[in-house]
């Protein structure tokens, strides 16, 4: 997965991991799951350290992922927290096609 984004294909490396962490969540492995997300959130930060606003679909993604493994773990307060920071995400809506 690191060769696509040394050429720079950022958007299929991002599907490709969201969809590894489906897979480790499908099978209930969240030590894994845990830092996919954790890579895919980084990959949205700005150099300032703040989350990259352009890439509110992608953050929402990250979100429902998050939403899933903490409710398969019956953790409720971290699912408060991403709620939360969920309903903070802007241009999130991708555009019908």
């Amino acid at each position: 997965l690191d060769a696509l984004l040394d050429i720079k294909n950022d958007r299929f490396w991002f599907k490709t991991k969201l969809k590894v962490g489906k897979l480790y969540s499908d099978r209930e492995q969240y030590d894994e799951l845990e830092q996919i997300i954790s890579e895919l959130k980084e990959w949205c930060k700005t150099d300032d350290g703040t989350n990259d606003m352009k890439k509110g679909t992608q953050l929402l993604e990250i979100c429902a992922l998050e939403i899933q493994m903490y409710t398969s773990q019956k953790n409720n307060k971290k699912l408060r927290e991403v709620y939360e920071k969920s309903l903070d995400v802007h241009s999130g809506i991708p555009h019908p096609r």
